[in-house]
């Protein structure tokens, strides 16, 4: 096994462990969430959580989100975007609309 293998099997194993240990914390990423571009570039970006009245989310750090760079080519800092997280995973985090 690789290094890189390694890595990712450890990273499993811990947030599997805090899905077990830490339930509440990881309950909010079942549903999609608004949030602001803060940096993008290269299909990554730092995103923003937002609360329910447009303010960040301090509960909730900037976030790495991917996102598709072809359908998404124009996407800038400052843009409102919709985050899903497909395992209910924030380190999962996707852009799947601007808004």
């Amino acid at each position: 096994m690789s290094e890189m293998q390694d890595v990712r099997m450890l990273q499993s194993f811990i947030l599997q462990v805090l899905r077990n240990e830490h339930p509440d914390w990881f309950a909010p990423f079942r549903y999609p969430m608004y949030g602001t571009v803060m940096k993008a570039g290269g299909g990554k970006a730092d995103v923003q959580i937002l609360t329910q009245d447009g303010q960040p989310d301090e509960a909730i750090p900037v976030l790495l989100a991917t996102y598709d760079s072809r359908r998404f080519l124009d996407l800038l800092n400052g843009d409102k975007v919709l985050v899903a997280f497909p395992y209910g995973d924030p380190t999962e985090a996707r852009i799947i609309e601007r808004m």
